[in-house]
């Protein structure tokens, strides 16, 4: 019997306005925490999360349900 298959991967960046410095070191596990909550409350996996003063990046796998723009 045949069956399909279909994982989708996104890498998503988000910059601070401007590009101003604005993700201080000690609020970014919080930050991080905050939206891998938002991103499991939407029933995605959160794959890996990072990024520096200005911006981040998010791995994330979803269903083929899901629409991205509403994810984000």
């Amino acid at each position: 019997m045949a069956s399909t298959l279909i994982e989708l991967i996104y890498h998503v960046f988000f910059s601070t306005k401007d590009r101003k410095p604005m993700i201080c070191p000690n609020m970014r596990d919080e930050l991080y925490y905050y939206i891998g909550g938002i991103i499991i409350k939407q029933d995605a996996v959160l794959l890996q999360i990072g990024g520096i003063e200005d911006h981040l990046h998010i791995v994330i796998k979803v269903k083929p349900t899901h629409k991205l723009s509403e994810l984000m």
